[in-house]
């Protein structure tokens, strides 16, 4: 014959398991919202603002760089302000670029300045004078 033990919980570890219970669904209830906010929070990915309309990609982050303005007399491209990097890229062959929001502070021919940006991928039509770009930051060099 088997016996049958009932182990009586005491109103205090009735209590006190009913507490660690509410905690334990407080806890699985509100991690997936912690998460989320987390994760929406993240500022890893790029979050572009140019060329949407045409579906480029962004292929690189300009952080800090040093460039010279060149105004629409330039040689590359005659219409337009392009921003030309003090250092050359190999990974870059166009050499300079060609900015979707350059404000009109610092449309200057030969402006020094300091920049920031995301660099998008081309459009192989043979017609591409400097990369296209959408700064993210820009100020004068002192």
């Amino acid at each position: 014959m088997s016996e049958i033990y009932f182990h009586m919980l005491s109103k205090n570890e009735l209590n006190s398991s009913l507490i660690n219970i509410k905690n334990l669904t407080s806890l699985l209830l509100s991690t997936p919202a912690i998460l989320l906010l987390l994760l929406a929070c993240s500022d890893d990915d790029p979050q572009p603002g140019c060329y949407q309309d045409s579906g480029l990609d962004i292929i690189e982050t300009i952080n800090n760089a040093r460039g010279t303005i060149r105004g629409p007399e330039n040689e590359l491209c005659a219409e337009s302000f392009l921003i030309e990097p003090d250092e050359k890229v190999e990974r870059r062959p166009l050499g300079s670029f060609f900015p979707c929001n350059l404000s009109e502070e610092f449309q200057v021919n030969d402006a020094r300045v300091i920049f920031s940006g995301y660099v998008y991928e081309g459009i192989n039509d043979g017609d591409q004078c400097a990369d296209f770009f959408e700064i993210t930051e820009i100020r004068p060099i002192d």
